[in-house]
């Protein structure tokens, strides 16, 4: 589903349920309008999960895992309080 949803990027799987995309030079519109798109498949596959991402030239691979890593732990929280579905308990 994140390939079929970021067209040039190369996904790869860095811990259990955890992944991330690359995508090369990709304009920030278009970025985040692929991770819009990726959100809307997932969710239209019944799939639950929480999405983080980061764009920025020159900025260090590990400063832009690191920020995309907030936002999923954001969404992951706004998912809990939306829907009271919190299996962390």
């Amino acid at each position: 589903m994140i390939t079929k949803s970021v067209p040039g990027g190369t996904a790869c799987r860095i811990s259990g349920d955890e992944f991330v995309c690359i995508v090369r030079k990709a304009g920030t519109d278009s970025f985040e309008a692929a991770m819009r798109t990726l959100k809307k498949v997932l969710f239209d596959n019944d799939q639950i999960a929480a999405v983080g991402y980061s764009a920025g030239k020159g900025s260090s691979f590990k400063e832009l895992v690191n920020s995309a890593e907030k936002m999923m732990y954001e969404d992951k929280e706004r998912f809990y309080r939306e829907t009271g579905r919190d299996s962390r308990h």
